[in-house]
């Protein structure tokens, strides 16, 4: 008898990002009071509270609540990653990323809406975090010391322009972590991606009013979809 074993089972994930991450504007289906994963939450500091009740369905609770894994929501709504201190950027000196938890074993990072909406790309030899580039090149060789077991991988963000999207697959290229892409084929359909692609009108219009709580984030259908191959990512890396 062959026996599956769940490699993510009790595991401690976290995810750092914006709205996306955390949950803004998600529909009433949306929430509950039963959990069976241990959540915390971060606010704008960095600093983190254990979750009781009211729990958001986001895509990544639900890959915790599956598996019984410690999740730490470390999205900010508006947040950037380069260091804007009017976005809570992520990347600040002394900033959020320097508060994530000791014990974290899956960790994902997924920035770009807010960064393209107000910061500056800049390049992939960028060493401050005075830009998009500049701040993962900040971010992830301090994570990556600091995490040397842990599996770490990017996200391309949906709701960006090309460019952005271009400098995290080259980004999870400098620094050797995985990376997990929005715009690959199979992928859900938000927020532009159905432009870029040219995929018909009839089909953005019907993804759109299925999964979208609004012209931005995700309802619990669109966090549940992406949740759904988010975590067969998580198991490959």
């Amino acid at each position: 008898k062959i026996m599956y074993n769940n490699i993510l089972n009790g595991k401690t994930l976290c995810c750092c990002g914006d709205s996306i991450t955390y949950g803004t504007d998600i529909d009433a289906e949306g929430f509950t009071n039963e959990s069976n994963c241990t959540v915390y939450q971060s606010d704008a500091n960095g600093d983190f509270t254990q979750t009781t009740e009211n729990f958001r369905k986001t895509w990544n609770w639900q890959i915790a609540n599956r598996n019984n894994m410690t999740l730490y929501n470390a999205g900010v709504s508006g947040s950037t990653m380069q260091g804007i201190s009017s976005r809570n950027g992520f990347s600040l000196e002394n900033g959020r990323y320097t508060k994530l938890p000791n014990n974290i074993e899956y960790l994902l990072i997924w920035f770009g809406w807010n960064d393209t909406a107000y910061g500056t790309l800049g390049t992939i030899t960028d060493t401050t975090n005075e830009s998009y580039y500049g701040g993962y090149n900040v971010v992830l060789p301090y994570l990556i010391n600091k995490y040397p077991y842990a599996k770490i991988a990017l996200i391309v963000p949906f709701g960006t322009d090309a460019n952005h999207r271009e400098a995290i697959r080259l980004l999870g290229n400098k620094w050797g972590v995985a990376v997990w892409d929005n715009y690959r084929g199979g992928t859900p359909l938000y927020y532009g991606k159905e432009d870029s692609v040219g995929v018909e009108q009839s089909v953005v219009t019907a993804n759109r009013e299925k999964f979208q709580a609004n012209g931005a984030h995700p309802n619990y259908k669109g966090h549940t979809q992406l949740a759904d191959m988010i975590e067969d990512f998580l198991r490959s890396i």
